[in-house]
């Protein structure tokens, strides 16, 4: 009986040190989503300045002469306020996370999602941590072809 407590002990204590390095890897990859975002935008071919001082980031895109900002704001909808004040006119806001694309942020979905996430990362049937913020990108209307482009890449 000896012999079984202490092997299911040790199972324990390789189980807890494997669980640290899965999150500390978790940590590492999420340590600056700005500069993750901005390679993102780069991977979908648009050009970025990378962020402003309100810490958007400034997007160009072949074929589209005005330029457009991209952001990270927060999951509970604390900062819309904020949201509304940056948006050019005449744009229209995209909300995304985790894979999907809406036209307003949906009050319960990033939330419910996040919390999906997170147990999935650490049952381990996802890779990676989710991310903490969802991505806000004001497409500039004059320019229709950009509503074609994977926009729910930005936040997997």
């Amino acid at each position: 009986m000896k012999l079984v407590l202490r092997l299911l002990f040790l199972a324990l204590m390789l189980l807890a040190i494997r669980e640290r390095i899965v999150w500390y890897r978790l940590g590492a990859a999420a340590a600056d989503p700005l500069t993750g975002l901005a390679g993102r935008l780069n991977a979908m071919g648009l050009r970025n300045d990378g962020p402003d001082r309100n810490g958007l980031i400034q997007v160009s895109a072949p074929g589209c002469a005005s330029s457009f900002p991209v952001g990270l704001f927060a999951l509970d909808g604390g900062e819309d306020a904020r949201i509304a004040g940056l948006l050019p006119p005449d744009s229209r806001p995209l909300y995304i996370y985790l894979g999907m694309v809406e036209p307003a942020r949906a009050p319960l979905h990033p939330v419910t999602a996040w919390l999906g996430a997170n147990i999935a990362a650490m049952a381990g049937r996802r890779h990676t941590q989710p991310p903490r913020k969802l991505v806000m990108c004001a497409l500039p209307a004059k320019c229709g072809a950009l509503a074609g482009l994977d926009w729910a890449s930005l936040s997997q």
